[in-house]
């Protein structure tokens, strides 16, 4: 007995020192490996290039929430000597907006204006007064257009205002809609080159429009 007890220990030494043997060979080859592996690349910083670059001059003032309506205040003052009104927004309710606009169109000619809405909130009723204050400037002649996402796919979410012909932009996160007041919204009036490339995208969205149903 005590000799296959020997014998049986010097086995397991045996094996023991092996698989030592054989873990120092797999470690090596590993280490070998890690070695010739190829060096992973840093991640590369996004190159953020100007969409245009021009050394005329930009202006644009802000309009924070506290100043209430004081954004519309200036911008129907401006629209009050305009020819030409395109309105891309989201939602459409204003009524102090509305009525300078309706009296504005009422003369026939006086003012060219094209307003253009979300289609799913014209579809779904929403803000309550936006159809029937959109057939209302409709029937003295303005334009009255709906669109949705690109390709027609998500929504139309634009909230811009362009003046004269697109020489005055306002712009920001606020529908021109009265509960908006009550809301965390900033509202921009710019001029200058930055227009011209916001415009540019106001006439992507309204080549995929389509006239509104009213009815």
């Amino acid at each position: 007995n005590e000799k296959r007890c020997r014998n049986h220990c010097k086995c397991a030494r045996d094996e023991t020192l092996q698989g030592q043997e054989r873990g120092r060979g797999n470690g090596g080859s590993s280490s070998s490996a890690s070695r010739a592996r190829p060096p992973v690349r840093a991640a590369q910083r996004p190159v953020l290039l100007p969409i245009q670059e021009t050394r005329q001059a930009t202006s644009v003032k802000v309009f924070p929430t506290a100043s209430g309506e004081q954004w519309l205040d200036a911008c129907i003052g401006e629209i009050e000597k305009c020819r030409e009104v395109s309105i891309f927004m989201y939602m459409y309710d204003h009524p102090m907006l509305h009525h300078a606009l309706l009296r504005l169109v009422k003369p026939r000619d006086s003012l060219k204006l094209t307003i253009l809405v979300d289609s799913s909130r014209l579809r779904d009723g929403v803000p309550f007064f936006q159809r029937a204050r959109l057939s209302a400037l409709q029937s003295h002649g303005a334009e009255i257009l709906e669109s949705r996402g690109v390709e027609r796919r998500g929504i139309m979410h634009l909230k811009v205002l362009l003046l004269d012909k697109g020489k005055i932009c306002y712009t920001g996160s606020s529908n021109a809609t009265k509960a908006a007041e009550a809301n965390y919204e900033v509202m921009m009036r710019m001029t200058g080159p930055c227009v011209s490339q916001i415009k540019r995208i106001c006439q992507e969205c309204r080549d995929e429009a389509k006239p509104a149903s009213l009815s």
